[in-house]
């Protein structure tokens, strides 16, 4: 029992013993007067001035690699003005270029098309004697075109002193390098009259017709009778086709 106790104590005092050496062992933990804390001071550090000295080769070799690199930058910069100003120009010549191509390729449209139109005019008057003494006056329209007038609508008038005899040509197309007739017969009592100067004789007309391209025209006629040649001569330039 006494062995035992004593056992018991030994240890008691080895725990306590131990507790105090583990905190003799951490000063800094427990901030007890006589410990030491370790920290650390810094070091200011002063800016040293660098003073960078350059002589005079290298300066001049400076000096000349800048006066290279803006030459070189003027030089690249006014190479693009150019070509700048030659897209510009070649874009101006070829639009200019283009509006004379289509110009020319109309001009020979239109060209083509008068040259391929229909043209109606008079072709002559055709004058014949009949047996009686009378005369018949045959007005012929021809078509001088290469296609054909389309809805001709023609008329005519023949006019003895205060007689009008008219005609009229149903609307009809005529073919190219073909014609249509009026035609017009003058009793020989009438004609008496006219080849002495009593009455004048007159033949007037026109007509109306589409070409090619469906555009109305039209053309007209005057012709007077000249007892002298004893023939009809156009009069007051009303002899016309559009």
């Amino acid at each position: 029992m006494g062995r035992t106790l004593f056992s018991i104590c030994a240890v008691v005092l080895a725990v306590a013993l131990g507790g105090s050496s583990a905190r003799d062992s951490h000063p800094s933990e427990t901030g007890l007067a006589g410990t030491t804390k370790s920290a650390s001071t810094p070091i200011a550090s002063t800016p040293l001035a660098v003073v960078v000295v350059e002589s005079d080769a290298q300066a001049e070799r400076d000096r000349q690699s800048e006066a290279k690199s803006d030459e070189h930058e003027r030089l690249n910069l006014r190479a693009q003005q150019k070509a700048a100003n030659a897209a510009y120009f070649a874009a101006w010549f070829s639009g200019i270029s283009t509006l004379l191509v289509i110009g020319a390729l109309v001009q020979t449209s239109l060209a083509n098309m008068r040259q391929m139109r229909a043209y109606v005019g008079i072709d002559k008057v055709r004058v014949t004697e009949m047996d009686d003494g009378g005369q018949e006056f045959s007005v012929v329209v021809k078509n001088f075109g290469q296609t054909p007038a389309y809805r001709f609508d023609g008329h005519c008038e023949l006019r003895v002193g205060e007689h009008v005899i008219r005609t009229d040509y149903p609307p009809d197309e005529i073919m190219p390098v073909h014609n249509v007739n009026m035609t017009f017969t003058v009793a020989a009592a009438a004609m008496a009259k006219v080849r002495a100067g009593e009455m004048k004789l007159s033949i007037v007309g026109g007509g109306t017709y589409k070409d090619l391209a469906r555009q109305r025209r039209r053309m007209c006629f005057s012709m007077e009778y000249h007892v002298a040649t004893e023939s009809l001569i156009a009069y007051g330039g009303e002899n016309r086709a559009d």
